[in-house]
C-alpha cells in the first residue's frame, strides 16, 4: 500500500506542478467582501464615526476628515460593482462593491490639492494579507495650472490589479509597497476628460498586520474618489467556525441531560454533564459575543452566531469553595485533529470572600486561539498547557465580583488530538457563571503550524479540496521569497525533527518535490486526487525555501495534514 500511494501521489504531484508552470486554470480564487455601509442610503451622506459591519471581522468604525467645502456620499459600484482581479496566477473577485465617495467644486485656479484622511478601525488585529483597499477615481489634468489626486497609505502593500468593468479609465500607477504605498492616475491630459480625469477600481492587499487602516487622499476640485475596504478568505488566512446549536431547547431554558443535539459538520453530538444539586444551567446567548473572530499565527477564526451552556450556584460558605463538575461532549465519529474548538467564557477569580477563581481544564492538546471580548470588559485568558492537556483561569484577580477579574472573554481552543469523546472538567466558584460550547472547523486540512520566517515573514502553505477519489484540490504556497528554490517535502506520518533552525513536521520523508516560487514568492500546485487511496490516510506537507534571511538559509511553511475521507 505504501509503495503503490507514494507512486500515484509522485505522478499527481508531478503533473500539478507541470500544469501549474504552465498557468493552470485552476488557480486559486478568492472572494473580497466589501464593506457594506447600510443602513445608510445609496446616495446619502456617511455619518462619521459609523460603525459597520465586515463579513468575518466583525464591526469595523469609520472615521474622516474632511475639509469643510468637500461632500461625501455612499455610493454604488457601477461598472465596477462585480469583478475580479488577477495577481501571481490567483484570481480576487467580488460582487456587490461599493465606495465611500468624495467630491468639492468650488476653489480657484492653479487648482490646489485638498488633503483628507479616512480611517478603519478593527476590534481585533487583522493578519497580514487579509485585509484589501479599493481605491476608484483618481483624476489627472494639464488645465487649471496643473493637478492632480492621490491616495497613500503607511503600510506594506501589494498592487493585485485594476477592474475596469468596459469603462474608460487611466490605469492606477501604484508606487512603493514596503512600508508605505501610494496610487495616482498614470496618464494625464487636458481638461476633465476620461481616461486621465478617473482610475478604474485598483486593488491593493495589505501586506501587514493592522488594528486600523488609515489613507490620506490629495484631492482635486471636481474630481470625485472612492475608496473601500474588503475582507478575504484567501490562501489560508481564514477558517468558519460552527458552533453547537442547543435547538430546539429555548433560549434561558434548562439544558436536558443526555441530549442530542446536531453540529453542522459532524451530525449529532451527545452532551452529558455531571453539575451539583445547587449549581443550574442554561441555554445561553450572548450579543456581544455572538458575531466574532480570533487571530493566530497569522489566521482568522471567525464565527456567527455563538451560544453557550451557561451555568451559575449562589448559595454556599465562605472562604469560597469552588464546586467541580463535567461536561462530555460525544460525536458520532472520530474528529479530526483540529477540527474541534473549545469556547470558555465567563471564568472568574477574586481576593474577597477568603478568595478564590473558577478554572477550566481539558486532557487533550490544544493550542489556545485566542480571546474575543466584543468590546466587553474582561479579564484575559490565562491559558496553560497544551501539550497532553491545558487549562484555562482569568489572569487577573481583584476585590469582589467585578469586572475584569470576574469574567473573561470568549477564549478559543483548538483541540489537535484527534477525538471522539471531549470532556471538559470546570471548578466554579460561587456566584460566578461559566459558559462552554464546542465547534466544528472542517479539518480535511489541518493546519500544523511550525512556520519558520523568512524574507516575506512566515510562508504561508494552504491545502485544498477533499482528497475524495477524482476530486480537484491543490496546495498553495504564498508569502515565499520570490524566485527561490523550494522544496516539498510530503510524509504519511509524523516524528517532527529539526531543520534548517526550524522544525520538519513532514517527517520521515516519503517524497520530495523541487520547485521555483514565482515572482510574488508564491507556488501553486493543482491536482487531480488519485484513487485507491485508503478512507482515513494522513498525508503532510511542508516547504522549505532557500531564503537567506532564515536563520541557516532558508525558510519553512507552516505544516499541513490532509486526510482522506
Amino acid at each position: 500500500m505504501f509503495v503503490s500511494m507514494k507512486s500515484a501521489l509522485t505522478a499527481t504531484l508531478a503533473l500539478g506542478f507541470l500544469t501549474s508552470a504552465g498557468h493552470d486554470a485552476r488557480a486559486t480564487t478568492d472572494t473580497i467582501r466589501w464593506l457594506k455601509m447600510a443602513p445608510t442610503p445609496f446616495g446619502s451622506s456617511v455619518p462619521n464615526n459609523s460603525v459597520f459591519n465586515v463579513p468575518g471581522v466583525g464591526n469595523v468604525t469609520v472615521t474622516y476628515s474632511l475639509p469643510g467645502v468637500m461632500t461625501n456620499t455612499r455610493q454604488s459600484g457601477g461598472v465596477l460593482a462585480n469583478g475580479n482581479v488577477t495577481n501571481g496566477g490567483n484570481t480576487y473577485s467580488w460582487a456587490s462593491h461599493e465606495q465611500f465617495s468624495t467630491i468639492f467644486t468650488g476653489g480657484p485656479d492653479p487648482l490646489v490639492p485638498l488633503p483628507w484622511t479616512i480611517t478603519y478601525t478593527f476590534q481585533n488585529k487583522i493578519p497580514c494579507g487579509a485585509l484589501y483597499l479599493g481605491v476608484a477615481g483618481l483624476g489627472k489634468t494639464q488645465s487649471f495650472g496643473g493637478g492632480k489626486s492621490t491616495a497613500s497609505v503607511n503600510q506594506s502593500g501589494t498592487f493585485l490589479g485594476d477592474w475596469t468593468g468596459g469603462g474608460t479609465f487611466g490605469p492606477t500607477q501604484f508606487g512603493g509597497g514596503s512600508g508605505s504605498f501610494s496610487m495616482e492616475n498614470s496618464l494625464t491630459g487636458p481638461g476633465g476628460l476620461d481616461p486621465w480625469w478617473n482610475t478604474p477600481l485598483g486593488v491593493v492587499r495589505i501586506d501587514d498586520d493592522v488594528t486600523s487602516l488609515t489613507v490620506n487622499c490629495s484631492q482635486i476640485r471636481g474630481d470625485g474618489i472612492g475608496v473601500n475596504i474588503g475582507f478575504s478568505c484567501s490562501l489560508g488566512n481564514h477558517y468558519k467556525i460552527e458552533w453547537l446549536k442547543m435547538a430546539p431547547v429555548p433560549f434561558n431554558t434548562s439544558v436536558p441531560n443526555n441530549s442530542n443535539f446536531n453540529l453542522p459538520g459532524v451530525g449529532n453530538v451527545n452532551v452529558t454533564y455531571s453539575t451539583p444539586p445547587v449549581m443550574t444551567n442554561t441555554r445561553l446567548a450572548s450579543t456581544i459575543l455572538s458575531n466574532g473572530n480570533v487571530l493566530n499565527a497569522g489566521k482568522v477564526y471567525a464565527w456567527a452566531p455563538f451560544e453557550m451552556l451557561s451555568t451559575i450556584f449562589v448559595v454556599g460558605p465562605d472562604p469560597l469553595v469552588p464546586l467541580p463538575w463535567t461536561i462530555t461532549y460525544t460525536f458520532p465519529t472520530k474528529m479530526p485533529c483540529g477540527s474541534i474548538v473549545l469556547g470558555v467564557v465567563g471564568l472568574g477569580k477574586t481576593t474577597s470572600f477568603g478568595g478564590g477563581k473558577s478554572t477550566a481544564s481539558v486532557n487533550q492538546s490544544g493550542t489556545f486561539l485566542g480571546d474575543w471580548s466584543g468590546g466587553g470588559n474582561y479579564g484575559p485568558t490565562l491559558f496553560s498547557g497544551g501539550t497532553g492537556s491545558f487549562a484555562m483561569e482569568n489572569s487577573v484577580s481583584g476585590a469582589g465580583g467585578a469586572d475584569p477579574w470576574w469574567n473573561t472573554p470568549l477564549g478559543v481552543v483548538r483541540i489537535d488530538d484527534a477525538v471522539t469523546t471531549l470532556t471538559v472538567n470546570l471548578s466554579q466558584i460561587r456566584g460566578d457563571g461559566i459558559g462552554v460550547n464546542i465547534g466544528f472547523r472542517s479539518a480535511t486540512w489541518c493546519d500544523r503550524d511550525n512556520g519558520l520566517s523568512g524574507s516575506n515573514g512566515i510562508p504561508n502553505l494552504l491545502g485544498t479540496g477533499t482528497l475524495q477519489d477524482g476530486s480537484l484540490g491543490a496546495l498553495t504556497l504564498t508569502n515565499a521569497k520570490p524566485s527561490s528554490l523550494a522544496v516539498l517535502f510530503v510524509s504519511f506520518s509524523s516524528s517532527p525533527v529539526p531543520l534548517v533552525g526550524g522544525t520538519l513536521v513532514a517527517f520521515p520523508v516519503a517524497l520530495t518535490v523541487s520547485l521555483v516560487t514565482d515572482g510574488s514568492g508564491g507556488i501553486n500546485l493543482p491536482w487531480v486526487w488519485p484513487a485507491g487511496l485508503a478512507s482515513g490516510s494522513t498525508l503532510y506537507f511542508q516547504y522549505a525555501i532557500q531564503d537567506p534571511v532564515g536563520p541557516q538559509g532558508a525558510s519553512l511553511s507552516n505544516a499541513v495534514q490532509g486526510t482522506t475521507p
